[in-house]
């Protein structure tokens, strides 16, 4: 996914990398929440997911067109469970106990703005913002198997919050990862900052011939030739 962020970023639309993206998640989740952006998307995202080794998926899309759960209009999730697709079901906004948010009021801003917005969630300012990842949490509990209702995950989520474990998860994180930068080798963190190294094009990850040969042959490395591909069915 790495050799088309920057296509993607170009081209400025969506395209099917954004489907792609949840999917090819070389971490191996196996439990998800995965936003879509369109009702399409969405069934096409779940029909996928029912073919692959999870053990839950929930693929959610809103009808005011968020890729998250609503408190404005109804959200269809769209659940997956052990390859098997066990149909939809769509969630009302008053079924969370959480007060009505209209989507003007959770849009963001700049990187520094969105980080800081996420930060205040955190550290427990009651806004229009958390109630939303309050909603969006505790589906995310579902998918996990840690909480059995709605009004259960958001119990769980807003305990999270206000106990200060939350903000401890991310304080954590920040340290994981600025440890991990610091331990890199010298080498590595040179060759990043080198400008010989930044004006180098990377390697593609697929093979090169010379044009005017063509592509070779798929079986030319295999010491049995074409043959071995052959099958074994009669």
């Amino acid at each position: 996914m790495k050799y088309a962020a920057r296509a993607r970023s170009e081209l400025g639309v969506k395209t099917l990398f954004n489907l792609l993206g949840p999917m090819t998640n070389p971490a191996g989740v196996r439990r998800q929440l995965v936003g879509a952006f369109s009702p399409q998307a969405a069934q096409k995202m779940a029909g996928v997911f029912s073919h692959l080794d999870s053990f839950k998926v929930l693929v959610i899309h809103s009808k005011d067109g968020l890729d998250e759960v609503s408190l404005e209009a109804t959200t269809t999730v769209y659940e997956i469970k052990s390859r098997l697709f066990n149909g939809k079901v769509y969630l009302k906004p008053n079924l969370f106990g959480l007060a009505e948010v209209k989507r003007e009021s959770i849009r963001g801003g700049s990187a520094e703005t969105n980080a800081s917005i996420a930060v205040s969630i955190l550290e427990g300012h009651k806004t229009p913002q958390r109630d939303i990842v309050l909603a969006n949490a505790s589906l995310a509990l579902l998918a996990a198997e840690k909480a059995r209702t709605v009004q259960e995950g958001v119990h769980f989520a807003e305990e999270s919050i206000d106990s200060g474990r939350a903000l401890r998860k991310l304080e954590d994180l920040r340290a994981y990862t600025t440890r991990l930068t610091f331990s890199r080798p010298s080498s590595i963190i040179s060759a990043k900052k080198s400008p010989d190294a930044k004006n180098k094009r990377p390697s593609p990850p697929w093979p090169i011939w010379n044009s005017t040969d063509g592509p070779p042959h798929p079986c030319a490395a295999r010491s049995g030739g074409p043959r071995e591909w052959r099958s074994s069915r009669r």
